[in-house]
Parts: C-alpha cells; structure tokens; sequence
C-alpha cells in the first residue's frame, strides 16, 4: 500500500455528534449514507470519484486512476455526450446532483440514443430520491410532493433506484404524495410494491 499513499496526501474523517468539531456536516455533504465512505478528492477538496469494490493497493489505485479521468474529463471544453453523462452520474455519487441541475444538463446535452437516454433518465431518478435524503437542506412539505409526482411518474415507468435508503425514500414520498390527492386505489397499488420490496426488513415495514 506504501507505493500508492506516497502518492496521494490520506486525510480520515471521523463523523461525530460533538458540537463544534470542524467540518460536522462533511459525511453528508459529500454525499455519504453508509460508513466506510472512501472518496478521491482534488487539490481544493472537490471531490472527484466514490471508492467502491476491493479495500487493496490495486483497488485504491483503480479509484485514484478513476478521480483522474474525471479530473482530465471536466477541464475539457469538447466533451462528448458519454462525457457529460459520466460527469453528471460523478456528481450524482460524490455530492447532491438536484433534479433541476440535471434538467439543465440534460438540454445541453443534444440527441441521445436509446441507452444515453436511459442513463440520463436514471440520473434524474436518482437526483429526485437522493434529495430526500436531506444531505445540504430538507425540501419543504410542497418541495416533497412535487418530487413524490415525478417520482410516481418514474415508477410508472418501471424505474426504481436501486441504493436501500433511496429506493425507500421513493415509495415514502410517492405514497404520501398519493396520500394527498385520496388517491386510494393508486396508493394501495404503490402500497403493495413497498411491501414487496421491504417485506423482509420489519423495522421499515413498521411506518406502513
């Protein structure tokens, strides 16, 4: 492991509830839901890659080799669609992508053939069910019920994120978005989905 830490300056952060210990919300901030969190970071802190797979020297190499890619990829003014799709989906893990951030991205991005399409569906998917994690700031009672009916519309689709916390926080805000309008045949019917997916897990069933 030597080889690869002299490359690289190794900074741990311990998350705690002691008031006052600097950069508290730093877990959350970079978009963390599970400890351990490995992250490559750049020069100013940005953080450029998320370590998954093997704890190895090869496996934090391949993360470092990863950060520089992305690094190489955002200082290009001529990047592709594949590009641009892999930055958005970089953003998306390391921090908080909003659903209007990848609006605005996605109308940049031209034509797109049909797997460019499904990936870039997915990001707005997944930027929708990350922001009810509450990582930079809770949405209001409105915000909430606006992204329950966008997310209703994925699902009719048949796209469900895959990560446990954001696949829950789906079927929340859908369900209390249904709950709003007395919508109780397609509440039961979402009802029914949520308890197929978190059927084994007693704790979550709780709340329904």
């Amino acid at each position: 492991f030597s080889p690869v830490a002299n490359d690289v300056v190794l900074y741990v952060h311990i998350t705690s509830h002691v008031p006052g210990v600097p950069h508290a919300r730093l877990f959350t901030e970079k978009g963390g839901t599970a400890f351990p969190r490995f992250l490559i970071l750049d020069a100013q802190g940005q953080a450029l890659a998320v370590g998954k797979g093997p704890r190895t020297a090869d496996g934090f190499r391949s993360w470092i080799e990863r950060g520089e890619k992305i690094q190489a990829i955002a200082s290009r003014s001529d990047r592709t669609v594949e590009d641009q799709l892999l930055l958005l989906e970089t953003k998306l893990e390391v921090s908080d992508l909003t659903h209007e951030d990848a609006t605005r991205a996605g109308n940049r991005l031209g034509s797109l053939d049909e797997t460019q399409e499904r990936r870039y569906q997915k990001i707005l998917l997944r930027a929708d069910a990350r922001s009810l994690l509450g990582h930079t700031r809770r949405l209001t009672a409105p915000e909430r019920l606006e992204v329950g009916r966008r997310l209703l519309a994925h699902l009719e689709r048949g796209r469900i994120p895959e990560p446990f916390s954001e696949k829950m926080n789906f079927f929340d805000a859908i369900l209390d978005t249904l709950a709003s309008t007395n919508d109780l045949e397609r509440y039961q019917s979402v009802l029914d989905r949520y308890a197929a997916s978190f059927g084994r897990y007693p704790n979550v069933m709780k709340k329904i």
